[in-house]
């Protein structure tokens, strides 16, 4: 993306190697290897004979009218229409990521679910891959939706998964606006009065995001992303989404885009209080500084910074990781393979890498995404 600058880190919990931090750029030992990265582990259909190999896709860029200009710069021939996000990472029908070998994820898991994914695959019911990963960006205010949490998704036959979802804010206008939840004392009625009137606002609650702001959106939270914003966000497996309201405009087509007012009712999580931007800690860490954002099911989302020259030893403890660098370069590092990645390019290290290591620039930020023990 075209600013994916944030704060500067604050704070976390390492435990520091006898290996000396580098000034400048990566270390010179990890520098020599990232020329040999892609030679090694090209992220594709070596995986077929290597399953603890790091893992690289492709980008899907998807047109919304909110959408701006700075996200066609992920591939080479983008649309010409307004590109909102940039699906990074996705086993949603109709949208399943491939590696830059052209291998789709879904072929990847018919051949090795168990060893990417890890806990929680079962290879007699094989099903998708849990997470979703996207890059936005927003010139215009979103569409006021919600989507259903698990129990809402089930009951309803809405899919296997609901739709809990959370942001990393990379960048945030002056004045930029992220509306989560509802003003305590809103019930339907009051709802359904300010979608008559055109006031919806009025009853959201109004967040003012700032650069490594990170929000979990649960399941249900009605909400909205404001325009001048640019965002990673992480979910469940799932595109059921119903807009309430969309501000009166028009879509790409030029037509009033589709409302799913009466669906939206039922699936509002009416007791739920609103979403705040979540309070890191940090997290004990051999060789960088780890802080936890996110916390819970369906996904933890740690920031990792500060690499020594030696990387932060990790261990898959039987269960996927994503490696999303939100600043700088990193290299990831199996018993399968080397993967060089730079902002905001992830990795997919799947289950069976067990131990591996991720090395960072001096200015490398990552976030590091896994599924909760069982």
């Amino acid at each position: 993306m075209g600013r994916l600058r944030g704060t500067g880190h604050r704070g976390g919990h390492r435990r520091r190697s006898r290996q000396a931090v580098v000034e400048f750029g990566l270390p010179a030992r990890v520098g020599r290897v990232l020329g040999r990265a892609r030679e090694v582990a090209s992220g594709g259909t070596r995986l077929v004979s290597r399953p603890d190999a790091p893992l690289a896709f492709v980008p899907q860029l998807k047109p919304r009218v909110w959408g701006g200009e700075r996200l066609k710069a992920r591939v080479a021939d983008p649309p010409a229409e307004p590109v909102g996000e940039s699906w990074e990472l996705s086993d949603v029908d109709g949208s399943v990521s491939a590696t830059p070998d052209g291998v789709p994820l879904r072929e990847l898991l018919a051949r090795h679910g168990d060893a990417i994914v890890g806990d929680g695959w079962d290879p007699a019911r094989p099903g998708r891959f849990p997470l979703l990963v996207k890059l936005l960006e927003t010139r215009q205010d979103l569409s006021v939706q919600v989507h259903p949490d698990d129990e809402t998704a089930a009951r309803c036959g809405l899919g296997p998964a609901g739709k809990t979802e959370a942001w990393y804010v990379l960048d945030a206008a002056p004045g930029a606006r992220i509306w989560a939840g509802l003003e305590p004392g809103t019930d339907r009625g009051a709802l359904e009065r300010a979608l008559a009137r055109g006031e919806v606002a009025r009853v959201l609650h109004a967040i003012e995001p700032r650069a490594g702001d990170a929000i979990p959106v649960p399941g249900g939270t009605v909400h909205a992303l404001g325009a001048g914003l640019e965002l990673v966000e992480i979910q469940q497996t799932s595109d059921v989404t119903f807009r309430l309201w969309d501000w009166g405009r028009v879509g790409l087509d030029g037509r009033p885009r589709e409302l799913h007012v009466r669906e939206a009712l039922e699936v509002i999580r009416w007791d739920a209080p609103p979403p705040a931007p979540a309070p890191p800690r940090p997290v004990a860490q051999d060789g960088a500084a780890r802080r936890r954002l996110i916390d819970g099911a369906p996904f933890v989302i740690d920031e990792l910074a500060e690499f020594d020259e030696g990387g932060a030893p990790l261990d898959t403890g039987g269960r996927f990781r994503i490696v999303i660098p939100v600043a700088g370069r990193v290299l990831v590092v199996t018993s399968g393979g080397r993967l060089e990645r730079t902002a905001p390019d992830l990795a997919l290290v799947p289950a069976a890498a067990g131990r591996w290591r991720l090395h960072g620039s001096r200015d490398a930020r990552v976030l590091l995404v896994q599924r909760p023990p069982a």
